[in-house]
C-alpha cells in the first residue's frame, strides 16, 4: 500500500476548470455606486425633515380686521390670495391683499374724489 500525502494527492489529480465569475471590479463598482445612491436618498430625506411640514393647505376661514363702519364690497381669490375691496360710507376706501397661506395681509389705500355738481 502506497502512503500518499495529502499535497502529493492533490497534484495527482487532474486539474478542472473553474467556470469564469463575474468582474469584481465591475461588482465592486455596483456596490459603491448602491452606496452613493443610499447616501443621497438619506441626505434627501434629512432636508425634507430639517424643512419641516409644507403648507399648501388654504384655510376654510380667514379673519379680515375692519374698522368700525367699513364693510367688504367685493372679493376675489386668486393664486393664493385674496383680494377684498372695503368701502367706507358706500365708497371704496382700501384694497386688502391677503396671502391665504401665510395671513400676510397688505393694504393699497383708495382715493376717491367725487365730482361737485353744480346746482
Amino acid at each position: 500500500m502506497r502512503n500518499m500525502s495529502n499535497a502529493h494527492a492533490m497534484t495527482d489529480q487532474p486539474t478542472q476548470d473553474v467556470p469564469a465569475g463575474p468582474n469584481l471590479m465591475i461588482l465592486k463598482g455596483v456596490v459603491w455606486g448602491l452606496g452613493f445612491l443610499l447616501l443621497i436618498g438619506f441626505a434627501v430625506i434629512a432636508l425634507m425633515i430639517a424643512r419641516g411640514p409644507r403648507t399648501d393647505s388654504v384655510p376654510e376661514q380667514i379673519e379680515i380686521p375692519l374698522a368700525e363702519g367699513e364693510a367688504i364690497s367685493s372679493t376675489d381669490i386668486a393664486e393664493g390670495r385674496l383680494f377684498a375691496v372695503v368701502t367706507r360710507g358706500g365708497l371704496p376706501h382700501r384694497i386688502m391683499i391677503i396671502d391665504m397661506r401665510t395671513n400676510a395681509i397688505r393694504e393699497i389705500p383708495v382715493n376717491v374724489t367725487v365730482p361737485v355738481t353744480e346746482q
